[in-house]
């Protein structure tokens, strides 16, 4: 087994300049790290870092990743924060602060000298169109906010052949090795404990990760306080085997028959250890019920707990489980977890400007200053409103948004409304055969007008068929002087294009349709008033 994991290793550690060869050349392609790293080092899944655990050897990996050795440091840190209870709420209850928070793309307050607005809006529609490529953004955030607890998190762009950033990879932190505290990365995809002089070769290129970096790491004091709270857990294990179940110490009489000694002795020890049977007359029973002072350990317990979370919570809470009193009432809990994320949010807007709006503006406004930004930020009310204004707005006009969209806009949940069925009876509670009121008839000419627009909206999409046509043709083209060619020919062809569309008699026979109806409801509508039907 020893010899077929070493030869395994020596192979794919001289295909790795190959393989970074090729991925090189197909950017995006499925030969990334964290996919290499998965044949590499699934020895790991095999080792328990927590078996043994002492004191000493969690001070000496936190003393190895201050050198940049994080291997074991990290491994350790994972499983940490999935056996200790505190500490999964604390790392759960902050990605829930964090992912309640929304994204948009602004452009800056103040325009530099010489750049106009035009320029900002072109800059805000790049970055609009990058952050939506993105197929796991969401993710890719809340690996980022790992950073906090285990002190730095990778991701490694994937692009597109086009170039395009289409995903953000995370990378396990315990595949990295550091010069030091402050000096470049390596990768180490075997993630076996190394220094950064044995994998410096693996040294990457920072432009094409996100990096972010925590110098004040959760995990160290979480660490320290799983372990003191162990060994508190396991006294407190004894404490009940001896005082949890009735036991004790018996006193044997001094005239015990010659030969019997081994079966009264037998019988005491199983009475003092809360059995039953018969003792000889003289004997005594002094149970252990009485423990000396008060039980230490659910305190000592309870304090590393406070200690984690006053850590991972900036001093803003102590426990998270307590409720009603304290700084827990009145919804405290929930406002220090959403001020919290604000925070943070504040932070990661800085790393995604600096190492990802930076790169996409660079390649698609070289020369122009960054006058757009990503930023992620509570919802804003007024934000809220206005989108949904909007959608009531296209609704009129007969388009239809996109739900999901809506729904990670907006925060709400939706669902479409069932439309009723083409001569179904009206949903107001009229009886079947009762003549239609003014308001009535009022409802049904909206609702004409509106099928009426809706024609003229088809009708002009296919009069407008021969333009559709030539852009879809031009949108499809891959070579750049050939799609410069194609749109110069496009523009001189547009006399000719209108032509055609107005050769169309769809679109004008609809609006004349919709006109039509219009006036003739606004004529029954003077003369129902006229005759008081309504």
């Amino acid at each position: 087994m020893t010899f077929f994991r070493n030869l395994k290793s020596a192979l794919v550690s001289a295909a790795w300049p190959l393989l970074n060869r090729v991925q090189a050349a197909i950017p995006g392609s499925a030969l990334d790290m964290e996919r290499l790293v998965r044949g590499t080092n699934r020895w790991r899944e095999w080792y328990n870092p927590l078996r043994g655990l002492t004191v000493a050897r969690s001070v000496t990996l936190m003393e190895a990743g201050q050198r940049g050795e994080f291997a074991d440091l990290q491994w350790l840190y994972r499983l940490v924060e999935k056996r200790n209870a505190t500490h999964r709420a604390l790392i759960i209850r902050r990605r829930a602060a964090l992912q309640k928070l929304d994204w948009d793309i602004k452009t800056v307050a103040e325009l530099p000298l010489g750049s106009t607005q035009a320029q900002a809006d072109a800059q805000k529609q790049t970055l609009r169109a990058a952050y939506d490529a993105i197929d796991n953004l969401s993710g890719a955030i809340a690996f980022l906010a790992l950073a906090e607890f285990r002190g730095f998190s990778h991701l490694q762009k994937h692009r597109s052949p086009d170039g395009d950033i289409i995903h953000l990879e995370p990378l396990d932190q315990w595949t990295w090795v550091r010069d030091g505290l402050y000096g470049p990365w390596a990768y180490n995809k075997e993630s076996r404990a190394s220094t950064f002089d044995a994998l410096k070769t693996n040294v990457i290129d920072p432009a094409g990760f996100i990096i972010r970096e925590c110098d004040m790491a959760i995990d160290e004091v979480g660490l320290l306080c799983y372990l003191r709270k162990n060994l508190s857990q396991k006294d407190w294990d004894g404490f009940i085997e001896i005082y949890g179940i009735p036991s004790g110490v018996v006193l044997m009489p001094g005239n015990i028959q010659q030969g019997k000694e081994k079966d009264y002795e037998d019988a005491a020890t199983r009475i003092a250890a809360g059995g039953s049977g018969a003792l000889p007359a003289g004997s005594d029973y002094k149970p252990n019920d009485q423990p000396r002072g008060v039980n230490p350990f659910r305190d000592h317990i309870r304090y590393q707990d406070e200690e984690l979370v006053l850590a991972g919570t900036g001093g803003k809470l102590t426990m998270l489980t307590e409720s009603g009193s304290g700084t827990l009432a009145g919804g405290a809990h929930e406002d220090t977890f959403d001020e919290i994320a604000e925070g943070e949010a504040a932070e990661l807007n800085e790393v995604f400007q600096k190492q990802f709006d930076a790169d996409v503006l660079s390649r698609e406004h070289a020369g122009e200053p960054a006058l757009a930004y990503w930023e992620l930020c509570p919802r804003d009310e007024a934000d809220i409103k206005e989108e949904v204004e909007n959608t009531f707005k296209l609704a009129q006009a007969g388009y239809q948004r996109d739900i999901e969209e809506l729904k990670e806009k907006t925060g709400y949940t939706l669902e479409l409304k069932p439309q009723p069925a083409p001569g179904s009876a009206p949903a107001s509670g009229a009886p079947e055969g009762a003549p239609p009121s003014g308001l009535g008839l009022r409802n049904r000419s909206t609702a004409q007008q509106s099928t009426g627009m809706q024609r003229v909206i088809r009708a002009r999409a296919t009069s407008l068929q021969p333009i559709f046509q030539r852009l879809e043709a031009l949108l499809q083209t891959t070579d750049q002087d050939q799609f410069q060619r194609e749109l110069e020919q496009l523009l001189k062809d547009v006399p000719d294009l209108a032509d055609q569309v107005r050769a169309r008699p769809e679109y004008a026979a609809a609006l004349q349709e919709v006109l039509a109806e219009s006036m003739t409801n606004a004529v029954v509508d003077d003369l129902r008033k006229k005759t008081t039907l309504i």
